[in-house]
C-alpha cells in the first residue's frame, strides 16, 4: 500500500515552526502575519524565509548587519525541524514504516525553501519517495494514476486532498485537523493525527 502524506499542518506544526521564524527576524507574530500577507499572500507568491529577509530589509526594517545574523540562525534553526512533527505523526510514520507500506512525502511550496526544510528532516529516513512542487500535486503524482497499489493520502487541506482524489480516483482519502481542513466544503471526517494511529 502507498501512503502520501503532506508536510506543513500534516506532519509539521508549521505554525510553531513559523512563530520560530518571526522570532529570528525580530517580529512580532501580527507583525509576521501582516508582512506574510503582504509579501506573499497578496501576491499569490509561495513563501520563502529568504524573500521575506530581503523585502525587510528594503523596507529599512531589517539592516544588513542584522540579516547576516538572521541568516546563520536560520541555518542553525532549520536543523531543529524535525521538534516541530507532531509527535502523533511520528507515531504514524513508525507504524506504517514497520508494517512495511511504501511511504512518499509530497510537499507543494517555493522549492529552494521547501528543500531546505525537507533536507533537514531526520524523518525523510521513512519515505521512498519525496517530491517537492510548485505548480501542484496532482500533476507530480500522475505517474500513480496507472498505479495497481491501493493508494491512502492524508492531507490537511482538503480542497487539495479532493483534487488529488480526482486525479487519483481509487485513492482513500483523510483529512486531517489543521486550518485547511475545510477550505473547501465536503463531508468526510477530519481526524486527528491520533485517531489515524489506530484508525489505519
Amino acid at each position: 500500500m502507498i501512503y502520501i502524506f503532506d508536510l506543513d499542518y500534516t506532519l509539521l506544526d508549521a505554525i510553531e515552526f513559523k512563530r520560530g521564524l518571526a522570532r529570528i527576524l525580530g517580529l512580532s507574530w501580527e507583525d509576521w502575519q501582516a508582512n506574510y500577507q503582504k509579501f506573499f499572500k497578496d501576491q499569490n507568491k509561495n513563501f520563502n524565509f529568504y524573500q521575506m529577509l530581503n523585502y525587510l530589509i528594503r523596507a529599512e526594517i531589517v539592516n544588513q548587519n542584522q540579516a547576516v545574523e538572521i541568516r546563520h540562525a536560520v541555518l542553525k534553526y532549520l536543523k531543529t525541524i524535525d521538534s516541530f512533527i507532531f509527535p502523533a505523526g511520528l507515531e504514524l510514520l513508525k507504524k506504517l514504516s514497520k508494517d512495511k507500506h511504501t511511504l512518499m512525502l509530497v510537499s507543494f511550496g517555493d522549492m529552494v525553501w521547501q528543500k531546505s526544510k525537507i533536507e533537514n528532516l531526520k524523518i525523510k529516513k521513512f519515505f521512498a519517495k519525496v517530491i517537492i512542487t510548485d505548480s501542484n500535486k496532482s500533476t507530480a503524482l500522475m505517474f500513480l494514476q496507472n498505479s495497481t497499489e491501493e493508494i491512502v493520502i492524508i492531507n490537511d487541506n482538503a480542497k487539495e486532498t479532493f483534487l488529488l482524489q480526482e486525479s487519483i480516483p481509487r485513492a482513500k482519502v483523510y483529512v486531517t485537523d489543521g486550518p485547511y481542513a475545510h477550505n473547501v466544503g465536503h463531508q468526510e471526517p477530519v481526524y486527528t493525527l491520533a485517531q489515524l494511529v489506530k484508525e489505519i
